[in-house]
């Protein structure tokens, strides 16, 4: 029993002593932690509120005093004083481990008896006790999570007071004293401490000066950081208080501003804010500025313009990317001075220095050259000797602009121009730009090809700018403009055949490397004949817009009488007189721009159908003569009674407008000068038309038909489509067929009216002889063919679905129709010869040389190497001169029109052949040149027979000779037949070549397009075929009457 209880009163007693260490150690920790806490508090409140009094340090001390006794009497002597028995510790026990129940605790006041009847439960109780309480019981007893919290706020506490002087060891350190020694307290610094930023010369101003009238800007910065929330600005004056202005924080945080504006007299302030009360008086003079007495600017353009530097001063305007070098001049010396610049993107800073190198000169000047790429304001800024800062006012503009690209604009010819194809075009053409244009070419391709050719054009050369042209170019003010007429020869292009189209444009670059195009235009190839309807459709249009222009005139002679005779008469008021004139004025104006040379002027358009004849070598010496003289008398009409006419009208409608009382017999006087002059330009319009009368109306008929022609090509474009929709089997819309129909039925009803027209005209007495002639030929020839019914029953024929009797009719109204139009000698080569007779002739002789030409030419390739030299060359230019006259003789109207489509395959042939020359293609030219000499021997053939043909029916009126057309018919009809025989082959053998292999569904753009011409030339030898079927049938119809 002894041995049980002595072991558990010794563990017992073993765990009441470490529970005490613990709770010692800790109220320590707890002392420590609360002196510390407690005199922090004090310090960041006496930090804090920075109290001035000092009995606040003696309250702070006094409280960290209060509060370290009072934790000390509360924790750490009760702990020191602490001593926990046996039992106490076995109570403890049992409370934290319910388990034990009394047992322990009865177990330790058992052992304490003496009474033996319980010696023996209570050993047996000390013995179950003292196996119960483990060590694992006893060392839970002990709460170290508590001891260990204590440590590290130990810890905590310890770095914070280790940790704050090191980084504020001047508010610890004077905390410290006024916590330590409260009696003998250090007051704190102040928190703020405003004062003026200076320049970079003062770091603390006292004294200030502003220019007179300009603003003043102090700004305020905190020595010791950041600025308080509010600033205060005192400003006095002679010892009066004349404002307070709070300040703002400017852009920079650290930095607060206060203007004053318009300062005119010196003054004092002071700055106060937070705790800074603004001890500091600072003081502000007043100085009178030096003036800015010129401000001068050289301007040296980019370099690629070559102008000449120039002087300019206030507001600037420059090309853009100019270097500028200021110079200003001061009314006397300044410290410095600068520039600033400020654009939309850009703030820009530019230094001067004086010019003499010495502080304090009146000039100064810009040290580099300044580039200005964009526009802007510019002023100065500089500083007096006494330091006063000012600047320009207001600011001033620096506008540049930018080089703009040229501008091209081809005043003639407006819209497409016909061409033929030896002729030439004459190109005006106006280059614009604001400096200069450095180069021009025209660039051209045939029917919109790939392939472009150029050709250079003449353009002016820089010139040696004057200084005023500089001045004008940077002004934007300067205009360059060049009028360029460009002759462009067509005769030099090889391959050209009529109906091709050649677009063209022009490029221009300027000098600064821009480049404009000119919108896509378009020369359109055509025959002589057709070159000549064209330019006779124009004749007529414009010979009616002068008539036009005579009856406006006649107008105005009606109205500047009507309004003499109301004046004599005193009809009308004075204040209406100007608004009348006013109207002749402007319709005058019209007559006058008509008969002046402005582009789109009647004369020039005149003068232009004159050039365009000349240059496409298609003048008539007499047509040309008399639309020459037309050009004279609009000339005179212009310069003698236009102009001056124009001049009396305006000075009478000025006068009349302003308001200014004339006389009635004033302006009666200068009307009836109006009035003769307006008589005078009438008779002289009547005149230069007088020798156009009777042409202008049969030229008209002509000019209907040959419109009616023109429908009549459309229908039979229709009809042959239809056709080959039959033949393959396809339907056609009824509403097309009737669409054509009724349109061939409106064509033959509109020729019935002209012919008409041309009777009733035939009837006037104002018909020259030589007219009518003309115009009774074409009277006879609508008659012989019974034109107008035929056209009527081609209608009927296509409205029944007949499109191949339909499609034969149509091909001789086309004929006919062009009979018709022959008849008045529009063409020239009819001009050029007298009878249908001698043109034949003269063609077949030409075709005998051209013959000739070919086949030397055929012998000099057979003998070329096939390389590019001297010989290749000379072989082009024949083969072109070879191309030209087959050309020519196309353009011809043959009445052949076996002849007419084989001329246009040999045209073809020919092309093929110089280009192949070109490239060079030895074998491929010769190869066309033999299939043109075998068409141009059958060619001969056919034109042979025509003459001699020709010649027959010619002597018929003399000598009748029985069944004589016969022989010569049959040899014609028989030569025409060789030569489609030999037109059949070449297009057989073109079809096999454009076949190739015989695979259609491998066949490129280009082997279709070929089979399409081809196609197309197939159903114009069958045509051609039709033809002679039907002469020949006409031929035995006439042997068999004549027998």
């Amino acid at each position: 029993m002894q041995h049980n209880s002595q072991q558990v009163n010794e563990r017992l007693l073993m765990l009441a002593k470490r529970i005490r260490r613990l709770a010692l150690l800790r109220a320590w920790a707890v002392l420590f932690v609360v002196t510390v806490a407690s005199s922090m508090l004090c310090l960041f409140l006496d930090y804090l509120v920075r109290w001035s009094n000092p009995i606040a340090p003696i309250l702070g001390s006094g409280f960290v005093i209060m509060s370290t006794t009072w934790t000390f009497f509360r924790s750490v002597l009760p702990s020191m004083n602490s001593e926990l028995s046996p039992f106490a510790m076995a109570l403890h026990i049992e409370r934290k481990h319910p388990g034990f129940g009394q047992r322990l605790s009865s177990a330790i006041s058992l052992s304490e008896s003496d009474e033996m009847e319980t010696r023996q439960f209570t050993n047996a109780l000390l013995s179950r006790v003292n196996t119960e309480l483990t060590e694992e019981v006893i060392s839970g007893m002990v709460d170290m999570r508590r001891v260990r919290r204590s440590g590290i706020s130990v810890l905590v506490f310890l770095f914070i007071l280790i940790f704050l002087p090191v980084i504020q060891p001047t508010v610890i350190s004077i905390a410290a004293q006024r916590l330590i020694s409260p009696w003998d307290a250090p007051n704190w610094p102040r928190r703020h401490a405003l004062k003026p930023v200076g320049d970079s010369n003062q770091d603390n101003p006292t004294q200030f000066v502003v220019a007179l009238g300009e603003d003043f800007t102090v700004q305020i910065e905190d020595k010791n950081g950041r600025l308080p929330k509010q600033i205060w600005v005192e400003v006095w004056k002679d010892s009066l208080h004349l404002s307070s202005i709070e300040a703002e924080v400017s852009f920079m945080p650290s930095i607060a501003e206060v203007t004053l504006v318009n300062v005119r007299e010196p003054f004092e302030f002071r700055i106060s804010g937070g705790d800074d009360p603004g001890e500091q008086w600072y003081e502000v003079l007043v100085e009178i500025p030096p003036r800015v007495e010129r401000i001068e600017f050289e301007i040296v353009a980019p370099e690629y313009t070559g102008l000449p530097p120039i002087l300019s001063d206030g507001n600037l305007r420059i090309l853009s990317g100019s270097q500028i070098v200021p110079s200003i001049e001061f009314s006397h010396a300044v410290d410095s001075a600068h520039i600033w610049f400020e654009s939309t993107d850009l703030k820009r800073k530019v230094s001067l220095t004086d010019t003499d190198d010495v502080s304090g000169a009146r000039q100064h000047l810009s040290d580099t050259q300044w580039q200005v790429d964009e526009s802007g304001e510019y002023w100065i800024e500089y500083v007096t000797i006494a330091g006063a800062k000012t600047s320009t006012r207001p600011q001033r503009v620096i506008a540049t602009y930018d080089d703009q690209p040229p501008g091209i604009n081809v005043t003639w010819p407006q819209s497409e121009l016909d061409v033929g194809l030896t002729g030439a075009a004459n190109l005006t053409i106006e280059l614009r730009d604001d400096i200069h244009v450095k180069r021009a070419m025209l660039i051209f391709s045939l029917d919109e090809s790939d392939e472009f050719v150029q050709m250079t054009i003449p353009v002016a050369a820089l010139p040696n700018w004057t200084l005023e042209q500089a001045a004008d170019i940077h002004a934007g003010t300067f205009n360059q403009s060049q009028s360029i007429e460009l002759l462009w020869d067509l005769s030099s292009i090889a391959g050209l055949y009529p109906g091709q189209r050649i677009a063209y444009h022009i490029v221009a670059e300027d000098i600064h490397g821009q480049v404009t195009e000119s919108p896509t235009a378009y020369l359109r190839l055509v025959s002589s004949r057709q070159l000549i309807r064209s330019l006779q459709q124009k004749r007529v249009h414009l010979i009616e817009s002068l008539r036009d222009l005579q009856l406006v005139q006649q107008d105005m002679i009606s109205n500047t009488g009507t309004l003499m005779e109301q004046l004599d008469n005193e009809q009308i008021a004075y204040a209406d007189v100007s608004g009348i004139l006013q109207s002749v004025e402007l319709h005058q104006g019209d007559i006058k721009r008509a008969c002046s040379l402005e582009n789109g002027s009647v004369r020039m358009q005149i003068r232009r159908v004159v050039e365009q004849s000349d240059l496409n070598r298609l003048s008539n010496f007499a047509e040309r003569k008399r639309l020459s003289g037309l050009l004279d008398q609009l000339d005179a009409i212009h310069e003698t009674r236009l102009v001056a006419l124009s001049q009396l009208l305006s000075d009478l409608v000025d006068t009349t407008s302003s308001g200014t009382e004339l006389e009635s017999s004033d302006v009666q006087a200068q009307l009836a000068r109006i009035y003769d002059l307006q008589t005078d330009a009438e008779g002289d319009l009547e005149n230069a038309l007088s020798g156009y009368r009777s042409q202008l109306s049969y030229q008209q008929f002509t000019l209907g038909i040959s419109e009616l022609r023109q429908i009549q090509e459309g229908i039979g474009t229709d009809l042959r489509n239809y056709l080959g929709q039959q033949l393959v089997g396809l339907s056609i819309a009824k509403e097309r067929i009737d669409q054509t129909a009724r349109l061939q039925g409106d064509s033959a009803q509109e020729l019935t009216q002209i012919v008409d027209n041309m009777k009733q005209w035939l009837i006037g007495e104002s018909v020259s002889r030589e007219d009518a002639r003309f115009v009774a030929d074409m009277l006879q020839v609508h008659s012989r063919w019974a034109i107008s019914e035929r056209m009527r029953q081609i209608s009927r024929l296509i409205h029944g679905a007949g499109v191949q009797e339909s499609l034969e009719q149509h091909e001789l109204v086309m004929q006919y129709l062009e009979q018709m139009i022959d008849a008045q000698g529009a063409s020239t080569e009819i001009v050029r010869h007298e009878t249908h007779s001698q043109l034949l002739a003269v063609s077949a002789e030409d075709m005998h040389a051209i013959y000739r030409d070919l086949k030397a030419l055929h012998e000099a390739t057979s003998m070329w190497d096939g390389e590019v030299n001297g010989i290749r060359d000379e072989l082009v230019f024949r083969q072109e001169a070879v191309l030209d006259a087959v050309t020519n003789i196309a353009g011809r109207d043959l009445r052949q029109s076996a002849v007419q489509f084989a001329l246009s395959r040999l045209e073809r042939n020919l092309s093929q052949a110089l280009h192949n020359l070109t490239v060079p293609n030895r074998l491929v030219a010769i190869k066309h040149q033999v299939i043109s000499l075998e068409l141009l021997e059958h060619m001969v053939h056919v034109m042979t027979n025509s003459v001699s043909m020709q010649a027959q029916i010619a002597n018929q009126t003399e000598v009748r000779v029985p069944g004589g057309e016969s022989t010569e018919g049959e040899a014609l009809l028989l030569s025409q037949v060789r030569l489609l025989i030999r037109l059949q082959a070449d297009i057989n053998q073109r079809v096999d070549e454009a076949y190739g292999d015989g695979n259609s569904e491998d066949l490129t753009d280009q082997q279709r397009n070929e089979l399409e011409l081809l196609a197309a030339d197939q159903i114009r030898i069958a045509d051609l075929v039709s033809e002679i079927r039907k002469q020949d049938l006409k031929n035995r119809t006439k042997q068999g009457d004549s027998r």
